[in-house]
């Protein structure tokens, strides 16, 4: 998901899909863990995509305090 998307969405749909991606996150971790991945760079682009994601949020909070 781009980032343009990301500025599409609600308040409230930005919120459920970072905790969504969160919890994607820890099973993909804790698969790592008990058993290798087949593809564990899956990892790294979670993170960054929960990154994205945490930016989107911060932006919209600055936006709203800074009016």
């Amino acid at each position: 998901m781009k980032a343009e998307e990301l500025k599409k969405l609600s308040d409230q749909d930005l919120i459920s899909k970072l905790t969504v991606e969160r919890e994607r996150l820890a099973k993909l971790t804790l698969t790592n863990v008990i058993a290798e991945l087949e593809n564990p760079v899956q990892i790294k682009y979670q993170r960054r995509f929960i990154a994205k994601l945490l930016t989107e949020v911060s932006a919209r909070a600055i936006d709203l305090n800074g009016k």
